[in-house]
């Protein structure tokens, strides 16, 4: 989570968020449903979390990884959210919908290879992926391990915040 972040009024609106990382907090005008609807789940469960971050999509105040791409190139991966649960685990998820991203499970793939190493190196805990919502998005399902398929989550797990309570 950077220090500061400026935001411009032609692109981002003010909306109440009393769990976001900085105060205020201003979404993308542009912000994807699914992404609308997470902050919102997240916002419901804040008896769960110490606060969550909406990352930008591009730059180096942003929190990125690098994957390799459909086209075997090296990109940057900005996942959606950075969280920190009660319990110190941190959740790094990318909110999708079924079929929403060519380069999802390479994406997936990535962030879960990123996090082994980091839970390795860092003696932290880390959750995270790609994270699917239900058709009314009260559920949200993630994968704890490699995807070959993102457009089906029988198997996955479900993101259930009261888990990470102390």
């Amino acid at each position: 989570v950077p220090d500061t972040r400026t935001y411009n009024e032609d692109t981002h609106t003010r909306v109440k968020a009393t769990m976001h990382a900085m105060q205020p907090f201003f979404a993308l005008n542009r912000e994807s449903n699914p992404e609308q609807k997470f902050r919102e789940f997240l916002e419901q469960n804040d008896d769960c979390l110490d606060w969550w971050y909406k990352n930008g999509d591009s730059g180096k105040d942003n929190f990125s990884i690098v994957y390799d791409g459909i086209e075997k190139k090296k990109k940057p991966f900005y996942v959606d959210f950075v969280i920190r649960m009660n319990d110190g685990t941190i959740c790094l998820f990318d909110t999708k919908t079924n079929g929403s991203d060519p380069e999802g499970v390479n994406k997936h793939n990535a962030l879960y290879d990123w996090m082994q190493k980091e839970k390795e190196k860092r003696n932290i805990k880390l959750v995270g992926g790609i994270i699917i919502g239900t058709n009314d998005f009260t559920t949200w399902k993630y994968s704890p391990t490699y995807v070959d398929n993102i457009d089906k989550t029988d198997g996955w797990n479900e993101f259930n915040p009261q888990e990470y309570s102390k």
